[in-house]
């Protein structure tokens, strides 16, 4: 009983970080922004399901879809820049000093306040969806409600390569190269089978290589599939849910060990 006393009183100060973060993230300008957004997004999609062109190539569940992606991942990097940002202007890397708090584990609750507003965000538009789909056509359409929290998994390990890079540059060249990741990611599907259908050996290997090796964000886009409406292949759902989850905890994990390193943030180059 002791030693479960004594952990969590030592979890409370890491506790209080992350709902501190979650809290003051929560309350920036960026956040109803954002809702409207979604919800101008959801209007467009609602309005042209009712077209016939619309109906034809289903274009609801095509801009629900690509709105949710976008804004998921467009939250994530803002919220995880500002949360960057704070910390390099003002130095809040001294706080855990202070306050007995192994840095790493400040750091570790400092992504967590993070993390929880992007699942927040995830599971509203799991509802929304959900809500939107049954209204529409009578049914919960679970492929899509799938798709959305692949999005969610696919927007956490776009964190985590921001949160990764930061800890060797600045946050906002830590945005680019992430963002740039990103990019490349979606690529890598078309990349390898062009390589595969008209080159071979060495690049087979190298592209094979990358296409394992770099973050694969191609593993979580099943929209194709999705929007009309084929079955999804659960194989291909839970691989791309582990191989996010587990990709971003490596990078997480590893960066976090470089903050408790650390004695101040990676300063922009004038």
């Amino acid at each position: 009983m002791l030693c479960i006393s004594n952990t969590h009183r030592s979890l409370q100060p890491l506790k209080a970080v992350a709902t501190a973060t979650f809290k003051s993230l929560l309350r920036q300008r960026i956040t109803p922004f954002m809702l409207v957004l979604g919800g101008l997004f959801m209007g467009l999609g609602l309005l042209l399901s009712s077209v016939d062109l619309g109906v034809r190539y289903r274009l609801f569940e095509n801009i629900l879809l690509s709105a949710q992606i976008f804004l998921l991942h467009a939250l994530a990097w803002l919220y995880l820049f500002e949360v960057l940002r704070q910390e390099q202007a003002l130095n809040l890397c001294v706080l855990p000093l202070s306050a007995g708090i192994p840095r790493a584990h400040y750091y570790a609750a400092k992504f967590l306040g993070v993390l929880g507003i992007v699942l927040l965000y995830g599971l509203f538009f799991v509802l929304v969806d959900a809500l939107l789909m049954w209204l529409i056509e009578g049914q919960w359409r679970v492929p899509v409600l799938l798709q959305v929290s692949l999005f969610v998994v696919s927007a956490v390990l776009a964190m985590a390569l921001l949160w990764f890079f930061a800890a060797f540059v600045s946050p906002i060249n830590a945005v680019i190269y992430s963002i740039l990741l990103w990019f490349i990611g979606h690529g890598l599907d078309e990349l390898w089978i062009v390589v595969s259908q008209q080159l071979g050996g060495l690049a087979m290997f190298v592209v094979t290589a990358g296409y394992y090796l770099l973050p694969n964000f191609s593993f979580f886009d099943l929209m194709s599939l999705t929007v009309n409406q084929q079955p999804m292949a659960w194989a291909a759902y839970f691989f791309g849910v582990f191989y996010g989850l587990g990709y971003s905890l490596i990078l997480v994990g590893f960066a976090n060990y470089l903050y408790g390193k650390k004695a101040v943030f990676p300063v922009a180059s004038v």
